[in-house]
């Protein structure tokens, strides 16, 4: 008696599980789950190649741990190196504009930014224009002004001169310091032009090394 009670149990508990057309109710399936092979074979796809661009090698002097850098071909003549602001690194220009970065005027090309100092004396008037070109070759230098939206070809500082505070510092108190960020395409020669106000122009002159 109790073996046909079990078995009559395990029949109504089928039945329970089967509609009346005599098929498995949906309801009561359990969905096949996705494997580890399925769900990697759909992943893998041919990776994206990403672009491998040779950037310049920085040689240093193993004596001085300074950077020691090729010398610029005869065709590009480059601005002479001076110590106008010797706080913020080699500068190049004269009064009342110089350019300041840490590696003038020979520069490795690294494929990224240029951070420039645009260094212009308080006493100065009038708006600073910046534009440049390559000389020896195509390309078009681009300026954009830390936190700004986008790199423009023709950068306008206004009031170049009396940007930031006079009491900053000792060297603030005659000199006003514009940040630049300066985006060039491709290493070769390159030379910016650097307009203040209506009557003052400036060639800046320096090599950029592959």
């Amino acid at each position: 008696m109790a073996g046909l009670l079990l078995a009559v149990s395990l029949a109504m508990s089928a039945g329970c599980a089967v509609s009346a057309g005599g098929s498995p109710d949906p309801k009561s399936l359990t969905p096949t789950p996705v494997t580890r092979a399925a769900r990697t074979a759909a992943a893998v796809t041919t990776a994206t190649p990403l672009p491998r661009l040779a950037t310049a090698v920085i040689f240093s002097d193993p004596a001085t741990g300074r950077p020691v850098f090729p010398t610029p071909p005869p065709s590009c003549a480059v601005s002479a190196v001076n110590a106008e602001r010797p706080d913020l690194g080699p500068t190049i220009g004269e009064s009342p504009v110089w350019m300041a970065s840490q590696v003038l005027p020979v520069i490795p090309w690294r494929n990224e930014f240029i951070r420039s100092v645009w260094v212009v004396e308080r006493t100065s008037e009038g708006d600073l224009i910046l534009s440049g070109r390559r000389t020896d070759g195509d390309g078009v230098a681009q300026f954009v002004r830390p936190g700004g939206e986008r790199a423009t070809e023709q950068l306008r500082i206004t009031s170049a001169g009396r940007v930031g505070s006079p009491n900053a510092s000792p060297a603030a108190a005659r000199y006003a310091d514009n940040q630049v960020l300066v985006v060039l395409p491709s290493p070769g020669c390159w030379q910016i032009t650097g307009r203040l106000g209506s009557e003052i122009s400036r060639m800046f002159t320096f090599y950029v090394y592959s």
